[in-house]
């Protein structure tokens, strides 16, 4: 069921963080147009205020759930937005301004998210220790490792909310 919803939430931000190229590359009406960014920046707002609704034994670990949460997010939105790209560039009737617009967008919403999950995970993880915050920030212009990086930080994060909530 997390895993459902993780895809869900990440299907939303990637529409949120790409609602322009959508709504030019589906030529929506005025009030689609309207509807559609108002809808995608309350989702975007609610998002990254509480990632997650789950109670959770203290405000750490809730602290903790939820920048894991907006960085598993940012891994696929992110992804997808890239794919999104390629096919606004090659495949779509999209001009360059437009792609251009929805470009910077997406870089500035993702961008947003992840240092958003980042600090929130920096801050309240105790599992993460020096050594991955400092690997974190080292890899973290190097492509490839910096991905890699990052899930393994996910996986450390992840299983110390598992650990806490079962020990609380």
């Amino acid at each position: 069921m997390e895993v459902a919803v993780v895809i869900l939430q990440s299907l939303l931000m990637f529409a949120a963080a790409n609602i322009f190229g959508l709504i030019k590359l589906f030529d929506t009406g005025t009030a689609v147009t309207v509807l559609a960014s108002v809808a995608a920046c309350l989702w975007y707002m609610i998002f990254g205020i509480m990632p997650t609704m789950k109670k959770q034994p203290s405000k750490r670990i809730k602290a903790l759930k939820n920048g894991t949460r907006l960085l598993e997010v940012f891994l696929i939105s992110v992804t997808a937005s890239a794919a999104a790209l390629v096919y606004f560039i090659f495949f779509s009737d999209l001009d360059g301004r437009q792609i251009a617009v929805n470009t910077v967008i997406a870089v500035i919403t993702q961008f947003i998210l992840f240092w958003n999950g980042t600090i929130r995970i920096y801050l309240t993880s105790v599992q993460l220790g020096i050594k991955w915050r400092v690997v974190g920030a080292v890899c973290g212009l190097i492509p490839i490792v910096n991905i890699a990086v990052l899930i393994k930080t996910l996986r450390l994060t992840s299983a110390e909310c598992d650990f806490e909530a079962e020990k609380l």
